[in-house]
């Protein structure tokens, strides 16, 4: 099994225990010269010379002048050997339990008894020892004795032969200070902390004489055998420095040098539990929450007691790694340890499980909290929004307003959010609006809050409220600029948004990750690929390393513009790519019709050890559609169910899948197997049910997704309008627009602009024109419906007074554009004018086959068809079916039976299994009473399988829709519908006709 990642922190606490229970032994723990002994020199240490005892062990690696250390506070004990020459150091466990520091050194033999005493709080004591002498002086851990010759003092000037030699240099020391040598003998005897070092004798004390340059004072003006030097603290000047090195600490943590902030943390012997809340609160701040916990950990097995501070910082550390079970563990603690929990550590409980629990665990940990403060209110604001409660947030912030709390920015920040998921409109976030202008302009003036704020009227469609508020905010940063450039993108407001970036390009202000992306993103909606190249020259003057997410939102852009050639040579030179590199690349060959390109990316990504996600996959069933594979969609459908990738969206792109490959059984099955449906889901069955001819269905799943509580947006209303052309049933069209008024939806553009193509279709005109001048904001698709209405009605005059209008406001048209300027001048009989456009498009785009086959059907309608036959076989690529059809029909209007023959001939080489073509020759033949070549023709049909679907019609009769189809029985009145139709055909005879 696992471990789990966090254990390592509480390792310590385990292992402390551990260690005091296997330590608790009768036998003494030998050490040999590669321990070390410490001392936390704020208790005493006895080192005695005791008779030798069969029943000890000796330790065979003891050797005389080593240093030796634990990091257990003991009694020690030091024992010499009765053989001089191999001295042992024998170390009794009485009190493993307490943490030292301080390094002792002994240099043995020993001939008499003697004590050491340690009393000062961070001093490192070392005792040097000779004869029976032993000289305890607070000095530098650096020195030490030297081990072949333990007499010599490393770092002194001058060797003692004798004893006596070096206690009369001592007696001269004390009393005449300037023979101590510089810099050698000194530095032996300085203090690491600030403490009096005294060198006392067993005698009473005759003077202290004070050393220059040391902090140490020495009585006794001889040295017996008998004498210690002993390091007295000054607990003022220890609490000073401690003070000093705490507020050193806290200051390198807020400027983020939190190495050199340990280092120094490390030079107090014990740290108190302040200095540890510092270095633990430094730690989060620093985003380092991992090392936080890992310093708690720390803290308590020290020892020390934990406090409010301490308990909060650990919380916050839990929150940020999402590590709930954590959290609890030390929030068990507190109430083991009796804590009374004050506000602060409130706060930090709340925050955790806003972070990590359900909605009953939050809401009762926060009605039996005692006391609430703006934090506390804050808090929960913000959980509510992040769980899409806009309701309860509102109302608890009423409420804290009648609890007479002061609103925070935070307070409005967390709020504003809240009013724009309502879906009430300008009411409750105007009110909010008012509430902070009261405030001051501490608060409106605030870039933090007025950003949310833009954000939130932004989320409303409330554009034009938004940009007044950034207008007028003096002090604007970066993230100002990034919100409303973002709100303009999000309402569909493209020339604003990239008026709005190139201002900030050319401002003080230097644009971050976000503004270049928002940029990126603005350029791609407004599909202006020459600006797209300048910005991308600009990245390459100034970001030295263009990071991943860049070339990404590059490789988009220019798919986007049309330039998936320059977005695949992006991705070519990429040196490295990660997951979102391929899935951009892949998306853009399929938003491009390179869908085969794009299969081929997702095996070669496959190769290379990419395991698809849900992006990939979703640009697979993208790629099925537009090929109308249903082989391929299944295959993708089971790659999801035996993979387990997370569907995130992916049930709506499988319908449309399976019905845009005409298996709209199989995407009611997806529907049905969703248990929580939403909008996206019911849009995607609608717009299935649309694409298939079933317009009934899908008004009876619109009103079922009412009744389940679903309420409709504009792309539902987007997507139903079409069933109204199909039928040209124009009273529910009617009915739909209403619905949109009602619901505010009649400002999108999308909704009006699959209202413009509705009342197009279904033969108001005027309505159409009504839309379009009452648009607030146009695109292209918008003036690419109303040329393409125009059209239908024969218009094509005003259809050209449109199209050549797009280009003065800036709009450029897109290649289905063309298309629609194309068929109105072909419906119109306007050759010149299409020709004209068409040769201009040569120039600016490459024409494609639907381009060439407007041109082939304009001239075909002209009459021109022989001009149309040398325009085809000019076209300097191979025609497709459409081409050649519309030439066929072209031959059949005008008579033109051998050039149809021909033409016929080629278009059954590029396809074969269409009957409507064959259909159409046949016709041509009965036109010219060539029935032997209609009945080859008719037998042909049936040798190759081939049936002709019947037409079909509809009439709107009392609200009511009637279909009617060739030779069908199904209607409940066919037999009076038949019999009329009789009493018609006996009339016409009649008459002649």
């Amino acid at each position: 099994m696992k471990a789990h990642p966090n254990l390592r922190m509480v390792a310590p606490l385990l292992l402390h225990l551990c260690n005091s229970l296997r330590l608790q032994e009768t036998h003494p723990l030998l050490l040999t010269s590669t321990h070390l002994l410490h001392s936390s020199a704020n208790h005493d240490l006895q080192i005695s010379e005791i008779p030798h005892q069969k029943t000890l062990r000796k330790p065979q690696n003891a050797t005389v002048g080593r240093a030796y250390s634990t990091r257990s506070q003991m009694n020690l004990q030091v024992q010499s050997v009765e053989n001089p020459d191999k001295s042992s150091v024998i170390l009794f466990c009485s009190d493993p339990e307490k943490i030292s520091r301080t390094r002792l050194s002994f240099d043995v033999p020993f001939t008499k008894q003697f004590n050491l005493k340690t009393e000062a709080s961070g001093s490192a004591l070392r005792s040097f020892v000779h004869g029976g002498c032993s000289l305890k002086i607070g000095a530098n851990l650096g020195a030490g004795i030297n081990e072949k010759n333990p007499e010599k003092v490393l770092g002194a000037s001058k060797n003692f032969e004798k004893t006596e030699d070096f206690i009369s240099l001592f007696n001269q020391c004390s009393e005449t200070p300037s023979k101590l040598p510089q810099g050698k003998f000194r530095r032996e005897v300085q203090s690491t902390s600030n403490t009096n070092l005294e060198i006392q004798a067993n005698s009473p004390a005759k003077r202290a004489q004070k050393i220059t340059g040391t902090n140490s004072r020495f009585r006794s003006n001889a040295l017996n055998p008998d004498c210690e030097i002993q390091a007295r603290p000054q607990p003022e000047k220890t609490q000073e420095k401690a003070s000093s090195i705490r507020a050193q600490i806290g200051q390198l943590c807020k400027e983020g040098q939190l190495d050199e902030a340990m280092k120094l943390f490390y030079t107090l012997s014990k740290p108190n539990i302040v200095t540890y809340n510092t270095l633990i609160v430094g730690f989060i701040c620093n985003r380092l929450p991992k090392k936080a916990l890992e310093f708690y950990s720390k803290l308590v097995s020290t020892g020390l007691k934990p406090d409010h501070y301490t308990y909060s910082a650990a919380m916050k550390a839990c929150t940020e790694l999402q590590e709930l079970r954590l959290g609890m563990a030390i929030h068990s603690q507190i109430i083991l340890n009796g804590v009374n929990p004050n506000q602060i550590l409130y706060n930090s409980l709340l925050s955790l499980y806003c972070n990590c629990l359900d909605s009953h665990s939050v809401q009762s940990l926060f009605d039996k909290m005692p006391r609430k403060n703006s934090i506390t209110y804050n808090t929960m604001i913000s959980w509510f929004v992040r769980n899409e409660q806009g309701s309860k947030a509102l109302e608890l912030f009423n409420f804290m307003l009648m609890a007479r709390i002061q609103p925070t920015i935070v307070s409005f920040v967390n709020i504003f959010p809240a009013s724009s998921l309502l879906g009430l409109g300008f009411k409750p976030l105007g009110s909010l609006h008012g509430l902070i202008l009261k405030h001051g302009p501490s608060y409106y003036n605030c870039p933090f809050a007025v950003s949310t704020l833009i954000c939130a009227y932004c989320e409303i469609s409330a554009i034009d409220l938004a940009r007044k508020i950034f207008d007028r905010l003096s002090d604007k940063n970066v993230e100002v600029w990034n919100t409303m450039i973002n709100g303009y993108l999000q309402n569909n407001f493209s020339g604003e948004a990239l008026e709005l970036f190139q201002l900030i390009l050319v401002s003080k202000l230097k644009p971050d990750i976000v503004t270049l992306l928002v940029g990126l993103t603005t350029i791609s909606q407004a599909q202006v690929i020459k600006f797209g190249r300048e910005l991308h020259a600009y990245l390459i003057k100034t970001v030295e390393k263009s990071p991943l997410i860049l070339s990404n939102a590059l490789i988009a852009m220019y798919a986007r513009c049309d330039g998936i050639e320059i977005s695949r040579k992006i991705f070519d030179r990429m040196v490295e790519r990660d997951l979102v590199s391929w899935n951009t690349m892949v998306s853009a060959c399929v938003q491009n019709g390179f869908d085969l390109e794009g299969l081929e990316l997702v095996r070669e990504m496959l190769r290379l050890g990419f395991h698809p996600d849900s992006i990939t996959v979703t640009a697979l069933a993208s790629a099925s559609s537009n090929l109308r594979d249903s082989r391929l969609g299944k295959q993708t459908h089971a790659y999801i169910l035996r993979n387990g990738v997370e569907p995130l969206g992916l049930e709506s792109y499988l319908i449309d899948m399976y019905a845009k490959s005409g298996l709209i059984t199989v995407s009611e099955l997806v529907f049905d197997k969703i248990i929580e449906r939403d909008t996206v889901v019911w849009n995607a069955m609608i717009a299935g049910y649309v694409q298939n001819g079933v317009g009934d269905k899908a008004f009876a799943i619109f009103q079922e997704m009412q009744e389940q509580g679903c309420t409709p947006n504009s792309v539902t209303i987007a997507s139903l309008l079409p069933v109204c052309n199909l039928t040209a049933s124009i009273r529910n069209g009617c009915e739909l627009h209403c619905y949109a008024i009602r619901h505010f939806l009649d400002q999108n553009v999308f909704v009006d602009t699959a209202l413009i193509d509705m009342y197009g279709k279904c033969g108001s005109i005027a309505s159409s024109e009504k839309i379009f001048n009452q648009m607030p904001q146009k695109n292209t698709i918008s003036y690419t419906t109303m040329i393409s209405c125009y059209g239908l009605h024969g218009h094509g005059q005003r259809a050209l007074e449109l199209f050549n209008h797009m280009p003065k406001l800036g709009i450029k048209p897109d290649r289905i554009t063309y298309v629609a300027v194309l068929s109105a001048c072909a419906f119109s009989g306007l050759v010149d004018e299409g020709m004209q456009i068409f040769d201009s498009m040569v120039g600016e785009k490459k024409p494609g086959m639907e381009h060439h086959c407007c041109v082939v059907d304009m001239l075909g309608r002209a009459g021109r068809v022989r001009e149309a036959y040398e325009f085809v076989e000019n076209m300097g690529a191979e025609a497709d079916v459409r081409i050649w059809g519309s030439l066929l029909g072209a031959c059949k209007i005008h008579g033109e039976l051998e050039l149809g023959k021909v033409v016929a001939k080629r278009l059954f080489e590029v396809e074969k299994g269409l009957v409507g073509y064959h259909v159409l020759l046949s016709n041509m033949y009965a036109l010219k009473g060539r029935w032997e070549s209609v009945d080859m023709v008719r037998r042909g049909i049936k040798e190759m399988g081939l049936k002709k679907e019947p037409g079909c019609s509809w009439i709107e009769v009392g609200g009511w829709v009637h279909l009617f189809v060739a030779k069908d029985q199904k209607h409940p009145q066919s037999d009076e519908i038949y019999g009329k139709l009789r009493d018609l055909d006996a009339e016409m005879r009649l008459l002649g006709l």
